[in-house]
C-alpha cells in the first residue's frame, strides 16, 4: 500500500467516525481531503453526498452522488443517495427516478424501498406507496428497513393494528443495527397512540430517544450579547428592500408546515422549505465581519438563490429554516424588506410532539424532555428580543388560535403579507405536490384542531418537560398580533 492511499483511507476511517457520531459537518472536509488524494474513491465520494446532504448543502449534495452514481451506474446505494437528496431539496419526480433504478438493479435494496415509500407518502400518495411494496414478497427474514416500509404504509391505511403486528417482534430481536432499531420504535410508538395506547407509545418514544446525545445547549445570551444593540447599530443594512422573503421562526411541531403551506397555496406565494442558505450564511459570516459590500451581496445571492426555486411573479417567498431564532439579526441587515412570523403552540403540545419524532441527527435536543423544555424557555427569550430589537415586520402566530377559526386569522396573515386573501389558501391540503417536512402527514388534512391537547393523554409522563418549562408550564404562549 503506497503511502498516498494509506493516507487517504486513514481520512475516510476519521471521516466516517464523525459521520457515524453525528457529525455531519465535522466529517465534509475530511472526506474532501481523502478526495484531494483519490478523486474517484468511490466510498469517499458517496459519504460526502450524503454528509452534504444532512448539512443541508443540497445542491453541492446532487453534484456529488451524480457523479459518483456515473462512475459507479449499477451502484444501488449510491442511486438511493441521490433520490434522497434529490428529496431533499424537494424535486419528487428525480427522487423516483432515481429510486427506480436502483430497484432495477437490486430489487431487494432496502434503503431504496423505504425512500421510494416515504417520498410517495410524503406526496400524499399512499396507493403508489403499497404499489410499491406489492412488489416486494413479503418474507419472515425480510430486512428491518422493508419491514418499516410495510409498516409505514399500514398506518397511512389506517391498519394500526397490523402496523403494529408488522414490527411488534423486532424490539427486542437481537442482531438489529441501534438506529434501525430506533426507526422501529418510532414506528410502533405512532402506532400506540393513534390505537389510544398512550403508556405503550410512551414507552417507545422513550426506548428511542434514551442514551443518544442531546447536542449543543441554546445560548440565548451569547446571541444576544453577538447581536446587541450596539452590534446591530454597528452594521450596515442592504439598500435592497425586495419584500419577498417570509421567514417562519419556530421550534419543531409548533405549526411552521402549516403556516408555510396555507402561504404556498395562494396564487402569488411559493414556499422553499427548509433553505440552508441563511443558516450557512450565519455561519460563514460572524456579525463582526459584516460589512456594507458584504451584507448587499449576501442579500443579492439569497435572492437570487431562492427566486430561482419558485414561479416567476411570485410575490411572497417562504422559507422556514430550523433555528431561525438564531438568524434573525443577519436576515435584518441583509434583507431589510423581508417579514418574520413567529410560530407559537401550547409549549407542551410543541415540545412533547417534538420528543415523539425521530428527527435522526437534525433536533438532537428533542431527544430528551429536559432538554427541549429548555429550549423552548431559550427560543421564547430569543424572539421576545428580536421582536423589540429589529426593525422587520413581524407576525406572532399561536398553532391553537389559528385551527379553532382558521378563516379569519389566515385574512389577517394575508393581510399581514400584503397579499389579497384568496380561498386557496383554506384548501392547501388538496395539494399532491411533495412536501419536505416532518409534517407532510398533517399538512394533508383540513385545519383542525385534533392535535390540540395531546399533552393531556401523557400527563402522568410529562413531569421532567413541565418543570423544566418553568413558567411555560401551564401552556401560556402569547397572545397573537390578530
Amino acid at each position: 500500500m503506497s503511502q498516498k492511499h494509506a493516507k487517504c483511507e486513514a481520512l475516510i476511517k476519521r471521516a466516517d467516525q464523525h459521520f457515524r457520531a453525528g457529525d455531519v459537518v465535522g466529517a465534509c472536509p475530511i472526506y474532501r481531503k481523502a478526495l484531494a488524494l483519490d478523486k474517484n474513491h468511490a466510498h469517499a465520494k458517496l459519504q460526502l453526498g450524503k454528509a452534504l446532504m444532512m448539512s443541508g448543502e443540497f445542491g453541492e449534495s446532487i453534484e456529488v452522488l451524480r457523479s459518483a452514481a456515473r462512475k459507479n451506474p449499477n451502484h444501488a446505494p449510491t442511486h438511493t443517495a441521490l433520490g434522497e437528496a434529490y428529496l431533499a431539496s424537494g424535486d419528487a419526480d428525480r427522487c423516483h427516478e432515481s429510486i427506480t433504478h436502483a430497484l432495477s438493479r437490486d430489487p431487494g435494496h432496502a434503503p431504496a424501498i423505504i425512500v421510494g415509500v416515504s417520498a410517495y407518502l410524503d406526496s400524499g400518495r399512499v396507493e403508489d406507496a403499497a404499489r410499491i411494496m406489492d412488489t416486494v414478497e413479503e418474507r419472515s427474514d425480510e430486512h428491518v428497513l422493508i419491514r418499516v416500509a410495510r409498516a409505514r404504509v399500514l398506518r397511512a391505511q389506517k391498519s394500526y393494528s397490523r402496523s403494529v403486528d408488522v414490527l411488534g417482534a423486532l424490539v427486542d430481536e437481537d442482531g438489529i443495527a441501534d438506529q434501525h432499531r430506533r426507526i422501529v420504535l418510532h414506528e410502533l410508538g405512532d402506532s400506540y397512540d393513534k390505537l389510544g395506547e398512550y403508556d405503550r407509545a410512551f414507552e417507545m418514544y422513550t426506548r428511542a430517544n434514551h442514551g443518544l446525545p442531546l447536542g449543543d445547549p441554546l445560548d440565548p445570551d451569547a446571541v444576544m450579547r453577538a447581536w446587541s444593540s450596539e452590534a446591530l447599530a454597528g452594521v450596515p443594512i442592504s439598500g435592497d428592500r425586495d419584500e419577498r422573503p417570509v421567514f417562519v421562526a419556530g421550534l419543531p411541531r409548533s405549526g411552521t408546515t402549516l403556516l408555510e403551506r396555507v402561504i404556498h397555496a395562494h396564487p402569488l406565494g411559493h414556499g422553499v422549505g427548509e433553505s440552508p442558505l441563511i443558516p450557512i450564511m450565519a455561519r460563514q459570516h460572524p456579525v463582526g465581519t459584516l460589512d456594507r459590500e458584504k451584507v448587499g451581496r449576501l442579500g443579492s445571492e439569497y435572492l437570487a438563490e431562492v427566486s430561482a426555486q419558485v414561479p416567476e411573479g411570485t410575490a411572497r417567498i417562504v422559507d422556514k429554516h430550523m433555528e431561525a431564532e438564531k438568524t434573525i439579526g443577519l436576515i435584518s441587515r441583509v434583507l431589510p424588506g423581508a417579514r418574520v412570523i413567529h410560530a407559537l403552540r401550547d409549549p407542551r403540545d410543541c415540545c412533547l410532539s417534538a420528543y415523539f419524532h425521530n428527527f435522526g441527527v437534525y433536533v438532537p435536543y428533542s431527544r430528551s424532555l429536559e432538554s427541549i423544555g429548555e429550549r423552548y424557555i431559550g427560543f421564547r427569550r430569543l424572539m421576545d428580543y428580536w421582536f423589540e430589537s429589529v426593525d422587520l415586520k413581524q407576525f406572532v402566530c399561536v398553532y391553537e388560535e389559528f385551527v379553532a377559526d382558521p378563516e379569519p386569522f389566515t385574512r389577517s396573515l394575508t393581510d399581514f403579507l400584503g397579499l389579497e386573501f384568496d380561498e386557496a389558501c383554506l384548501k392547501f391540503h388538496e395539494s399532491r405536490e411533495h412536501v419536505r417536512t416532518y409534517s407532510a402527514a398533517q399538512v394533508r388534512e383540513p385545519i383542525n384542531t385534533s392535535r390540540t391537547a395531546r399533552w393531556k393523554n401523557y400527563e402522568r409522563h410529562i413531569g421532567p418537560l413541565l418543570e423544566a418549562l418553568g413558567p411555560y408550564a401551564d401552556g401560556v404562549c402569547a397572545t397573537s398580533t390578530v
